[in-house]
């Protein structure tokens, strides 16, 4: 019985664990996106200002476009790639020139990441993998 309680209580703490994940940024936090941006791009302490502005406003626009698409999965993508978009393009608009090419690197390594998140096996699908 015993067993059972402590199984039931660390599954419930795994589900909640990624409820409470912030939409949209795979559970990142804020601060853990800017110091990522702040390493590759040796943002300076303006800058540094400047993009967590950025970043909290596109996950207060994040947090709504979820509420009011939460039944619809494609117009919650459509709307979740237009305000990583406008971050972007805010962002691209602060960075000095050679900042600049290297957020482009960036921008890719991110999109080929999230591709090879996508292309992946389902970790639940439960057949073999060779």
């Amino acid at each position: 019985m015993r067993k059972m309680v402590a199984l039931s209580v660390s599954l419930l703490f795994l589900v909640m664990t990624n409820v409470f994940a912030q939409p949209g940024t795979g559970g990142r936090t804020i601060d853990e996106r800017l110091a990522r941006l702040t390493k590759a791009l040796n943002l300076d302490a303006d800058q540094q200002t400047e993009v967590r502005q950025i970043l909290e406003n596109r996950d207060k626009n994040v947090k709504k476009a979820f509420e009011a698409n939460s039944g619809d999965r494609r117009a919650m993508q459509a709307a979740m790639r237009d305000l990583t978009d406008q971050a972007n393009y805010q962002i691209m608009n602060i960075l000095r020139d050679e900042q600049k090419a290297r957020f482009k690197e960036y921008l890719k390594e991110q999109k080929k990441r999230q591709e090879d998140r996508q292309n992946r096996p389902n970790k639940r699908g439960g057949g073999r993998r060779f």
